[in-house]
């Protein structure tokens, strides 16, 4: 009973620290897209994709109060929690990151049509989101693996 008793604790330890960890990648990824990015005529795959990531930093004014809001929410929960939520956040971050795009279209007086733009980066923030999400858990299952 009592290694039970000290097993369970460290391990939810340490997959929640995992989790807080990981949900740092939104943040470190554009970084080191920005690093790697190459400003030249011929680019290849390899580039596209670093130039799409270093892109996706636009969010990061709206992600880290989310991802703030979302570690205060989860604060002393199980990691059968975080793993439940990290599949909707994506969700759950469309509507401060369209708030955030109509804050910064308002304060740039941008003319072009505002419904068009919204559902883009709607649909694109999902597809990181849950990109992210999958690496994470992809992640999570290799390091238990180990």
């Amino acid at each position: 009973m009592r290694v039970l008793a000290t097993k369970a604790p460290t391990t939810w330890l340490r997959e929640v620290t995992y989790y807080r960890w990981a949900a740092a990648a939104p943040i470190l990824v554009p970084i080191v897209a920005h690093l790697l990015y190459r400003d030249e005529p011929n680019i290849g795959l390899l580039d596209r994709v670093i130039i799409f990531l270093y892109l996706s930093g636009v969010a990061l004014p709206a992600y880290i109060p989310f991802a703030i809001g979302m570690f205060w929410w989860l604060r002393g929960q199980p990691a059968e929690r975080y793993r439940r939520v990290s599949w909707i956040a994506p969700l759950l971050f469309v509507p401060p990151l369209l708030l955030y795009l109509l804050v910064v279209r308002w304060w740039m007086g941008s003319t072009e049509p505002w419904l068009d733009v919204l559902v883009f980066y709607a649909i694109m923030s999902l597809l990181l989101g849950y990109g992210y999400v999958a690496l994470i858990h992809v992640g999570r299952w290799v390091l238990s693996r180990r």
